[in-house]
């Protein structure tokens, strides 16, 4: 800048760029509001309109009174991140989102109603070796799983009520249990599964035994 003319402030706001270049003088440089130096995301090097994803898209300068319209006169500003709010792009160019869809937006998914299913369901136990509970789920879920003693007996031979919570993967899943976690006799083994909209499986009630 020409001494003579006096110092010049830049503001320099909701723009991306490299920060580059030294200040010299009493005139100042405020380049704190919204700026981002980050790939632009344009569709090709030949289209300077923003591609899906672009961290331009609604990074833009909120301001009301600004312009309604983009380069092109399409109108601006539009919510291209789908966060149900309308911020303009930096740019040129305003983005036009595709409608949102269910992947997109989950809030605008069907609610999950289908339980989970459990499966092929094995137990074994031996008193001082220990044993597993065997199973399939058809999906991500909660796994809970009950041996209830048949009879429960009296005394020292009383045989307390099991309980067993874990998550478990869709897929198969395994439950290792310790060698003195069961005591010798019959169990009314219940399972169920609860995925996490809530929905919870039929129980499969089998009749085990822990042997000795």
């Amino acid at each position: 800048v020409d001494p003579a003319r006096g110092d010049a402030n830049l503001d320099l706001a909701y723009s991306n760029f490299v920060p580059s270049g030294v200040s010299a003088g009493d005139g100042t440089i405020d380049q704190s509001t919204g700026n981002l130096n980050l790939s632009p995301g344009f569709v090709d090097i030949t289209d300077f309109h923003l591609a899906p994803g672009s961290a331009m898209v609604d990074a833009g300068d909120p301001a009301a009174a600004l312009p309604e319209l983009d380069l092109e006169g399409n109108a601006r500003p539009l919510d291209g991140n789908y966060d149900e709010v309308a911020v303009r792009d930096i740019g040129a160019y305003e983005l036009n989102p595709p409608p949102p869809s269910c992947p997109v937006v989950p809030s605008l998914c069907p609610p999950d109603t289908t339980a989970p299913k459990v499966s092929k369901l094995k137990f074994r136990f031996k008193f001082g070796k220990g044993g597993a509970i065997r199973y399939r789920v058809s999906e991500a879920a909660r796994i809970r799983i009950v041996l209830k003693p048949v009879p429960a007996g009296k005394g020292k031979n009383r045989r307390k009520v099991v309980r067993i919570k874990r998550g478990n993967r869709k897929g198969p899943g395994v439950i290792t249990l310790g060698k003195r976690k069961l005591k010798q006799g019959i169990y009314r083994l219940v399972i169920r599964a609860t995925d996490k909209a809530g929905n919870t499986s039929k129980p499969i009630v089998r009749k085990v035994r822990a042997r000795r």
